[in-house]
């Protein structure tokens, strides 16, 4: 389907008629009268379609159908897709319905699936909703039960006059679709409505039963068969063989070419090469099948193959044009079939061939597999430079649909090479005169590679100029973000560079540039091109090797090698004739080349260096005098070698490597180590690092010297960061460099940075100028530790990329300012920055166009002092180190023989005086009709001005001066001519508040002088540098001609605000507080001041201001104010500006101490009454408004005091704030008072106080004092009382509430709130509260006037204590099993229980059950129980009472068997029940007497000892059967299995292991009714070793044998304490004799392990055992349990460890041993 929108159809008429199965078609028109008005093409806007669609229209008698076919016969599944705009439903029937939309099955190939209910397959409608034009519609279906389902669209409600997208997803083989409306799913899975209909086309219809108005358009059909999709994969080049597969990668005989390489300049070939080039194409749409399609080779030209349009086939061997022809090979046939497969994941062959076109593919090719085809080319008068790419097409020249990649031939007769030292690029490709290439990536595994550098040289550009791209310039990797504006470098040597002369292009990702630039062309045929003018490592062992040749040159250390074995050198220069002390000497320390790609870092250093080492520069000298110098300048010797743009060998950013805790060579690059090491071996021998330079560049902006905006990190890299904030404490915390240094050594580090690329549009960065650079960096580090000047100057020479070159002046005050003047522009300052305040003013040093001031005068030509050069320049220090004296001579610009002197007096406060002579040398005379003030910037609040009178200049000329501030020209001439006498006409100019951007603000004279010859006229200004209340507040006046310029006066303020006067006179500016303004005028002791002048601002009165000086009226005056706007007395003279309300006075006498002066309209004579209804009014906590009664007409102001009560007392008043006079009202708030405004939970009283300049009123309190809102408590840590109280506690922050409040904020079920608790109070019990249970509250303090504070900032939780269980008792189950219940006793089910059966030890652990058994119990035996409770704070109960219950009868009746006897002296008896089973023991050689019944088990133990080793053997046997009259038994062995009988009185031995020695004797002894007497008895001869321990028959004495000697052991506690059993007793014959030895006896009260415990023993003896072990640490559980389990297992393991036993677990008899030795 290809007319999807209907644009293919022309009109209505086209559309009904289209046909033939293609597009669409009218399938059914009824041969209406109407007919071609039901089916027309719209192009109406509907909604918002205003494109073409089909428009349907039935009625009640006719049809409308439009129809359309599936490009082929969905097998499996479809998609059709539709929108729709149901504009009417005719009210014809019920439902009624239009819009129908038909998927199905054309019957008759003319009407689509819409005849008869056969041809439909999928049946979807528009229904009308309730009847009439309600506007309201709904989708409806039909599916095999032939009904309509109505369905409801989830998303909105659908309506009429509305477009709608509609999707029907259809499962062909289950005979299903899904609806779709607006992409969500509305109807699933509906039946077909015919599933026999085949879906082949789609239908729309209006007709007479479904009658209406609708609209279709962009409808889509997809038959969910795929479409063939091939991209171009793989290639290789070849050598041509005759062979049908190619084995000779190209080039023949040389370096084979890899899979997807291509054929660069190296490796071209020839004219009439022979090429074979064998290609891939893999299919990754459906399968393409045999014999389907032929393809052709096509080639064409360009630097990229994506953007190439010259695609041209490849030429027939009869073509003489044509630079590749296909090649015919006698050897093999064209067309034949490849069968051997050279590409990497290749499936099929395709074909061989020679010349267009191929054969048919002889193989299909399925989904996601590759075939190959093979061409053979021959190469005939390639054009050269010219890159050549290929590729595969249909035979009809369709294109394939997607090419991954293009084979290449690089013609190209230009080589590239960058593999020399410090070289960096690849893939180079030159086509025509532009040369494409990426820069190399940083080789190391680091993860800090990055591309950006490059240097590398090519041939045959002779008259060449040549178009550059960097392709990969914008990379994942690339170390620049923007290429703008740069400009490369090249050269012809290696060791000339020349800049390129047009602006490179950032084009993301690629760098484009021309070179050598505009129209020039290169001069010689190799050229080096580079981003960068290169320093390698080698230029730097070149430096060193001279600088060793200095007289200064102190040592040079070898520090280490670089990660490839390059050496790191460290070099020390010092002046060793110095007359300062190397004790008291200062460190420089420098590295270079962290970056390698930032190589005017290595011109840094040389410039530093050279500069320390020039023996002629009298800077250097004293440099050297007071410095010494260290430098490492090849720190990252790999980088520098190989090119790398930020990496070392590794691959790591040096920079980024340095610990800041010291060196380590294991975390620590090798290169960053040595020289981090140096720096701590260094410092650890005693000495100081006092600047530490870390040299970078950058080539992202202008070098900016003294650049005047904040400091840049070190990541960011960009400007010069150093000398902006040099002069601070604390220097940049984000600067690596910053961090390593500071916290280690104490000096102050600084990252300089300097440009690679360009300044602007005029100066590049040559080897001269970025030397320069360094030296001037290293010089302004070095001003800021002169410790003998607060003013400090040095010179450069800064030298341009032309012939031209630039001398400048620093001048610098550590810490307050950097100035400087430019010789080239007659000295005029072209640059300032006030570090104090972080303000620039003027251009860069990069930019020397304008300056900062200048002045022009204008004789007919314009004379501009910033158009001259001065000639020679001196400097003189004045007053110590205070004042710094320059002075420039030169010629006046344009004018032969009109010198001139500029003498600048720079303080270190910032004021810079100048005083600018003229001197007419010319001859004749000179007349300046046009004098002109020039500044660059624009200050709202500078105004220019100068006196009116054309006087001569005497001492000065035109008197000219600036003023700040709003007050405008009306200044009177006592003022002007009092400037005029005291500064000769100084201009003060000082920009502090400057508002505007940089601008001009001048002023121009049209009366200028007219100069005889020999004249000499003088201009003077003033400028200072910055805006500092410190150094404000300690200038007064200065006199040009006198010798206090060395004493500024220091007034001090005590009333008002002022701000001072900044003018030449010394006169301060006041802001005048009710017109009258206080202070005293102090002066130092050596210091005489002639008549002060002073201005006062916002002056509103009309007449003439008083002056008072230390208390006196002047002028016989009483304080009366002046009638008129001018006094001119004999003491003073004053006057108002009544337009500007500026007030000025001048003091006619000398000032020669300190002086009090007040300034008034009318001064008062006493001091002002007292303010009363002094009221306070709460606001919020944080704001009180204060109001009262003013009483007094004459004050100035009024203070506000306070005093604060915290809660410990009201505390002393302290001023808070004033206001001016006849203000009534005061808000204390943190915008009045910002030191200490109000806060919450405290209480205030405020007091108002009248003032004037005669003094203070006593003062008036407010009526009454002012609380604050309570401070909210901190909860405590609650306490649970018992099952129905909890005591809850809190801290009590507030300081005067009334009460306190409890809120439950959980449990509330059962709690409630309290409020009304005494202030003060810190806790409150509640009762009645529920057991166990969690109950969470907050407290409230509570404030009668403030009301309630916030909550306590934390809640606390706790739960009431759960009750002790109730109604304990006990009932036996079984023989074995005995059942524990109780009652829950009021707590809830969440509660847990622990029952304790402590009669067996043991018990339930925390369960939240009512009942529990003890299993595993011994029958007819008497148990008891008690119970405990917790709640779920796990806060336990104490114990119930007991409740006891004895388990069910044992079997054949009596009670549980005895516990086993051990004997061994043939003199005790067991007694075994029947059906029982008991262990009687070990059994020895003097026998053992058992009774027992039939059918009863006895258990035994016989000792083996084997070389003094005794194993215990288990045993046991069986009487099976009696027989009473013969009185024989029958007995079974059930060890060893054996069945053996015996007669009364018989003996019988028995051997168990078969080891033919008898192991005991049986006797039948007795008889009676079902019970018989047996005695067993141990044989001798199993005893193969004499035994340790022995007993002779019918003797108790045990003893124990060593060396032949037999020793009493007295008694039993000696026995067990020495780790025996009884079973290991052998009793032996008495006529076996020993010798006597020394008694055995052990005295102790201490318990003695007697037992073999194991897992599962319970008892004392285990509950001892736990004791003991934890006592000695080895036992961890929290309780003695008296059961032994895996815990006393491993305790018990633990112990044998340390006491050297094999750790087995269990107690015997080494263990015994050593527990009851401790």
């Amino acid at each position: 389907m290809t007319d999807t929108d209907f644009s293919a159809s022309a009109d209505s008429a086209a559309l009904r008629t289209n046909g033939g199965g293609q597009d669409w078609y009218e399938s059914r028109a009824d041969s209406a009268p109407n007919g071609p008005n039901q089916l027309t093409l719209d192009e109406t806007t509907i909604g918002s379609n205003s494109t073409k669609k089909a428009k349907l229209t039935g009625d009640a008698t006719y049809n409308a159908y439009l129809s359309q076919e599936f490009s082929s016969i969905p097998t499996t599944s479809f998609t059709a897709q539709w929108d729709i705009y149901v504009d009417s439903i005719t009210n014809i029937a019920n439902p009624d319905r239009t819009g129908l939309s038909l998927i199905g099955y054309d019957g008759d190939t003319s009407d689509g699936p819409n005849s008869t209910n056969d041809d439909r397959w999928a049946y979807i409608a528009w229904e009308k909703v309730g009847g009439g034009d309600t506007g309201a519609v709904s989708l409806t279906y039909r599916d095999n039960n032939d009904g309509w389902t109505t369905f409801s669209v989830a998303s909105s409600t659908l309506s009429l006059d509305t477009w709608y997208t509609i999707k029907v997803v259809g499962n062909v083989t289950a005979d299903t679709y899904d609806i779709y409306v607006d992409d969500m799913l509305e109807a699933s899975g509906v039946t077909a409505r015919n599933p026999s209909a085949t879906p082949s086309h789609i239908s729309f219809a209006s007709w007479n039963d479904a009658v209406g108005t609708f609209y279709v358009d962009n409808v889509t059909l997809d038959d969910g068969v795929g479409t063939v999709a091939l991209a171009q994969n793989s290639f290789r080049w070849y050598a041509n063989t005759d062979a049908i597969t190619p084995t000779d990668p190209w080039p023949s005989g040389g370096t084979d070419l890899a899979e997807d390489t291509n054929v660069s300049a190296t490796y071209k070939p020839s004219d009439e090469d022979i090429m074979r080039l064998r290609m891939s194409i893999q299919d990754g749409g459906a399968q393409l099948d045999a014999s389907n399609k032929t393809f052709k080779l096509q080639f064409g030209t360009g630097g990229t193959c994506s953007s190439v349009s010259n695609w041209q086939d490849i030429g027939t061997m009869a073509s003489t044009t044509a630079p590749w022809r296909g090649y015919n090979n006698a050897s093999v046939a064209d067309d034949t079939t490849i069968s051997s497969l050279v590409l990497s994941g290749s499936d099929v062959g395709g074909t061989y061939e020679e010349e267009n076109n191929s054969a048919t593919n002889p193989n299909a090719i399925d989904v996601g597999e590759d075939g190959e085809w093979d061409w053979v080319l021959q190469a005939h008068n390639l054009v050269d430079e010219t890159n050549y790419c290929f590729r595969m097409v249909e035979s009809d020249d369709t294109t394939l649909d997607t090419y991954t990649n293009y084979p290449q031939v690089m013609n190209s007769a230009t080589t590239f090479d960058a593999s020399f030292e410090g070289g960096n690029g690849e893939n180079f490709v030159r086509v025509g005169d532009t040369v494409s290439f990426d820069g190399e990536l940083d080789i190391g595994a680091g993860g800090y590679a990055r591309t950006t550098w490059f240097y590398f040289s090519m041939n045959n550009v002779l008259g060449d100029t040549i178009a550059f791209t960097m392709e990969n310039a914008r990379g994942a990797n690339t170390e620049t973000s923007t290429w703008t504006g740069k400009r490369p470098f090249y050269s012809y040597d290696q060791e000339t560079w020349y800049p390129v002369t047009n602006d490179g292009t950032d084009n993301n990702p690629a760098f484009d540039w021309n070179a050598p630039g505009n129209s020039e062309t290169f001069t010689q045929d190799t050229v080096y091109i580079a981003y960068g003018i290169p320093y390698t490592y080698t230029d730097a062992q070149t430096d060193i090797t001279r600088w060793e040749l200095s007289p200064f040159a102190s040592s040079t250390a070898t520090l280490g090698t670089s990660v490839q074995g390059r050496n790191i050198h460290l070099l020390t220069f010092e002046d060793t004739n110095s007359p300062i002390a190397y004790a008291d000497k200062k460190v420089m320390w420098v590295d270079s080349r962290q970056h390698p790609m930032e190589v005017g870092a290595s011109y840094h250093a040389r410039g530093v260096v050279d500069f320390y080492i020039d023996a002629d520069n009298p800077e250097a000298e004293v440099f050297r005098q007071g410095w010494i110098l260290k430098i490492i300048p090849d720190l990252n010797a790999d980088g520098m070698y190989l090119g790398q743009t930020r990496a070392n060998a590794n691959g790591y950013d040096l920079n980024r490597e340095w610990n800041a805790v010291g060196p380590n060579v294991g975390t620590e690059e090798a290169e960053v180590y040595l020289a981090h090491n140096a720096m701590e071996t260094w410092t650890n021998a005693g000495n100081s690092i006092d600047i530490f330079l870390d040299m970078h560049t950058k080539s992202s902006a202008a070098p900016g010297a003294f650049y005047g905006g904040s400091i840049n990190t070190e990541v960011v890299e960009d400007g010069i960061e150093i000398l902006s904030n040099m002069p601070l404490a604390n220097f940049l915390p984000g600067s690596y460099c910053v961090d390593v240094v500071n916290s280690n050594y104490g000096a102050p580090a600084y990252t300089v940075e300097g440009p690679d690329v360009r300044w602007d549009a005029d100066n590049h960065p040559t080897k001269a100028n970025t030397e320069s650079w360094g030296r001037v960096w290293a010089k302004a580090a070095v001003t800021q530790f002169e410790t003998n000047a607060k003013i400090f100057s040095f010179h450069e020479e800064l030298q341009g990329d032309g012939p031209s070159s630039a001398t400048q002046t620093l001048v610098t005050a550590p810490g307050k300012f950097h100035a400087v003047f430019d010789e080239a522009k007659g000295g005029a300052m072209t640059y300032w920055y006030d570090i104090e305040n972080q303000t620039t003013h003027g251009t860069q040093l990069g930019d020397l166009t304008n300056g900062v001031d200048r002045i022009i005068w204008d004789d007919g030509t314009n004379r501009n002092l910033a158009d001259s050069t001065s000639v020679a320049t001196s400097s003189t220090y004045l007053a110590g180190p205070v004042i710094l004296k320059r002075t420039y001579s030169g010629t006046f610009a344009g004018v032969s023989d009109y010198d001139y002197t500029l003498s600048k007096t720079i303080w270190e406060d910032g004021r810079i005086w100048n005083s600018f002579a003229l001197t007419n040398n010319t001859g004749s005379t000179v007349d300046w009709a046009d004098m002109s003030f020039y500044n660059s910037l624009t200050n709202t609040n500078f105004t220019l001005d100068r006196d009116n009178d054309d006087d001569t200049p005497t001492p000065g000329t035109d008197n000219w001066w600036a003023q700040i501030g709003d007050g405008g020209s009306g200044i009177k001439a006592v003022i002007a001519n009092y400037f005029v006498s005291q500064t000769g006409g100084w201009v003060y100019d000082t920009h502090a508040s400057a508002a505007g951007p940089p601008g001009t603000t001048y002023y121009q004279d049209a009366d200028g002088p007219t100069q005889n010859d020999g004249e000499t006229i003088t201009v003077n200004w003033v400028q200072q540098i910055g805006y500092d209340n410190d150094i404000l507040a300690n200038e007064a006046a200065i006199d040009v001609y006198s010798d206090d310029i060395a004493n500024p006066d220091t007034p001090t303020a005590t009333k008002g605000t002022f701000t001072e006067f900044s003018a030449a006179d010394g006169g301060l500016k006041f802001a005048a507080s009710s017109n009258k303004a206080v202070f005293t005028y102090t002066n130092a002791d050596s210091y005489t001041k002639k008549k002060p002048a002073f201005i006062l601002t916002s002056y509103a009165a009309n007449t003439a201001p008083t002056l008072k000086v230390n208390g006196s009226f002047l002028d016989s005056e009483s304080g009366s104010a002046h009638a008129t706007s001018t006094h001119i007395g004999t003491s003073y003279t004053s006057f108002v500006d009544k337009d500007n309300n500026i007030a000025y006075i001048q003091y006619l006498g000398d000032v020669s101490s300190n002086v009090e002066i007040q300034i008034g309209a009318n001064l008062p004579t006493s001091a002002p009454s007292d303010a009363s209804s002094v009221i306070s009014t709460y606001n919020s906590d944080i704001q009180i408004t204060v109001t009262w009664t003013d009483n007094s007409d004459d004050e100035d102001g009024f203070i506000i005091q306070r005093r604060d009560d915290t809660g410990s007392g009201w505390g002393s008043y302290t001023q808070i704030g004033t206001v001016d006079a006849d203000v009534t009202i005061f808000v204390d708030n943190v915008a009045n008072n910002a030191s200490n405004p109000p806060a919450a939970n405290e209480r205030y009283q405020y007091k108002l106080i009248a003032q004037n300049i005669i003094g203070n009123s006593s003062g008036a309190a407010a009526v009454s004092a002012i609380d604050t809102s309570a401070t909210a408590p901190t909860i405590g840590t609650p306490t649970a009382d018992s099952s129905t109280a909890i005591t809850w506690t809190w801290t009590d922050n507030a300081n005067f509430e009334n009460s306190y409040r409890v809120d439950y904020v959980t449990g509330t079920e059962s709690a409630t709130d309290v409020d009304g608790l005494a202030a003060d109070a810190v806790s409150w019990q509640d009762t009645d509260l529920t057991p166990n249970t969690e109950y969470t509250v907050q407290a409230h303090a509570y404030h009668d006037s403030r009301g309630e504070s916030s909550a306590s900032a934390t809640s606390a939780s706790i739960y009431t204590l759960a009750n002790i269980p109730s109604s304990l008792s006990a009932n036996a189950d079984s023989e074995t099993q005995v059942t524990a219940s109780w009652e829950a006793n009021s707590n809830p089910d969440n509660t847990e229980y622990y029952v304790e059966n402590t009669t067996a030890g043991t018990n339930s652990g925390w369960v939240t059950t009512t009942s529990w058994s003890s299993t595993s119990l011994s029958c007819g035996t008497s148990y008891s129980f008690r119970i405990k409770s917790r709640n779920d704070d796990s806060v336990e109960t104490s114990w119930s009472s007991s409740a006891s219950e004895t388990s069910s009868t044992c079997p054949g009746g009596g009670s549980a068997p005895a516990a086993p006897v051990a004997t061994g002296t043939g003199d005790s008896n067991s007694s075994i029940g029947m059906g029982q089973s008991a262990n009687i023991g070990t059994v020895s050689s003097g026998g053992t007497n058992v009774f027992t019944y039939i059918n009863s088990v006895a258990n035994f133990n016989t000792t083996v000892s084997n070389n003094n080793h005794h194993t215990i053997q288990t045993h046991s046997f069986e009487i099976i059967e009696m027989d009473l009259l013969t009185n024989i038994i029958t007995i079974q062995i059930n060890s060893e299995p054996q069945i053996i009988t015996l007669s009364l009185d018989e003996t019988k031995e028995i051997d168990l292991d078969g080891d033919n020695i008898k192991d005991f004797e049986i006797k039948f002894e007795d008889l009676y009714i079902n019970r018989a007497e047996i005695t067993l008895t141990t044989l001798l001869e199993d005893i193969v070793d004499p035994p340790n321990l022995i007993k002779y028959e019918h003797s108790p004495k045990v003893y124990l044998v060593e060396n032949n000697k037999k020793r009493w052991i007295i008694d039993g506690n000696t026995f067990l304490s020495l780790g025996y059993n009884w079973s290991d007793i052998t009793i032996i014959s008495n006529i076996i004799n020993y010798v006597n030895g020394e008694n055995l006896q052990l005295s102790t009260n201490e318990f003695v392990f007697s037992s073999f415990l194991n897992v599962g023993t319970v008892g004392n003896e285990v509950r001892e055992l736990q004791k003991l072990l934890k006592q000695l640490g080895y036992f961890t559980y929290p309780s003695i349990t008296g059961y032994f389990g895996p815990v006393t297992t491993q305790a018990v393991k633990d112990f044998q460890r340390a006491n050297n036993i094999i750790s087995v677990g269990y107690i015997g008899p080494q263990t015994r041993a050593a527990l009851n030795s401790k």
